[in-house]
């Protein structure tokens, strides 16, 4: 079986390059990252010529027979070896200045060395063979069409570059898709009302179903604790089926539940453009609800500023003293009986 010189280099250029002695099962990885299409059907045959192709480039194979697969035809060696020579000549050629990279990936040559050099060529293959121009996918599509690993791209977005803005994932036609948001519409009447964001799932329940009855929100999302930090961009979506000009939030009192809010709120206002706040409503009820002995013991934190003029004048005696105080209030303490009689 005869390959183009292309398929070769592919399979080259996802061998480890850290290793001395490349076993099988990493040969099929690389035969896996290069060629994905060739898995299945004639695969022995076309792993057995890109061994040849790298042998014909200073790669040694065992020289016993006892060292090859022999379960199948054709038999496969259960290593290959880089020569020094092959390693001398291969640093040559990862050297980022003697590289001609991707209009979009010319940036690389600036530097004297390269971390994940592997990465970049495999990234700088797809872009020369089109990818510019291929259809917008949620980035772990993407990442398993360049890297034969959907979570490769993930770990490699956070690398220098990247944090540099010398590329983003706009240049990989790929988005981050956060996890969907657990949300329900309000009954009909209730369009343009707030939106509420709930942190537990127990007191979304509660407040899904009273919300059925009475209509105060345009819908109640369930925030998922410290994810909605990451899931708040589903709102999008929700704004889209249930419009809403506000958000109102409500979650647990402690430091914690108050600074998941607060996080999100900023994101939020320059994303959607919408202000997220704290349900005055709801806390208050949850004041009434659990006295003062019924507070639970919590670790000591202090109010920063920046979260202490966020926080609405009506509640921010109230929840600095309980914060204050080595104290938390847990949002389940609000039961459907509470906020039966609210009016909105």
């Amino acid at each position: 079986m005869k390959l183009p010189k292309a398929a070769i280099d592919r399979f080259e250029q996802a061998l480890p390059l850290d290793k001395h002695r490349i076993p099988i099962e990493w040969l099929w990885d690389a035969m896996a990252k290069a060629l994905p299409e060739q898995i299945g059907g004639d695969s022995r045959q076309t792993l057995q010529a890109l061994i040849a192709g790298i042998e014909l480039r200073g790669f040694s194979l065992p020289k016993s027979k006892k060292l090859f697969d022999q379960t199948a035809q054709p038999p496969l060696p259960k290593w290959v070896q880089r020569s020094e020579k092959a390693n001398d000549d291969k640093n040559f050629l990862l050297e980022p200045k003697t590289y001609l990279w991707a209009r979009e990936l010319t940036f690389l040559a600036e530097g004297r060395r390269l971390p994940n050099y592997q990465q970049w060529q495999m990234l700088d293959n797809w872009l020369k063979s089109g990818g510019r121009n291929a259809p917008i996918v949620p980035v772990r599509e993407r990442s398993f069409e360049i890297f034969n690993d959907e979570k490769l791209l993930d770990e490699f977005s956070k690398t220098q570059p990247f944090k540099q803005g010398r590329i983003d994932l706009s240049i990989l036609r790929c988005v981050i898709t956060p996890e969907p948001l657990a949300w329900e519409k309000c009954p009909s009447g209730s369009d343009s009302k707030p939106c509420l964001v709930v942190e537990n799932s127990a007191t979304w329940r509660t407040l899904s179903l009273w919300n059925r009855d009475n209509g105060a929100y345009s819908s109640v999302v369930y925030g998922g604790g410290n994810k909605f930090s990451q899931t708040w961009q589903g709102l999008e979506l929700v704004r889209e089926i249930a419009p809403f000009d506000l958000i109102h939030y409500f979650g647990d009192v402690d430091y914690e539940g108050l600074m998941i809010p607060f996080r999100a709120a900023h994101d939020i206002h320059e994303s959607l453009d919408v202000p997220l706040i704290l349900d005055t409503e709801l806390y208050q009820n949850l004041r009434c609800a659990v006295p003062k002995e019924r507070w639970c013991k919590s670790k000591q934190r202090t109010i920063n500023d920046d979260l202490l003029n966020w926080i609405p004048d009506k509640l921010k005696d109230w929840l600095v003293e309980v914060i204050s105080k080595d104290f938390r209030i847990p949002q389940e303490g609000l039961q459907r009986k509470h906020i039966d009689n609210l009016i909105f």
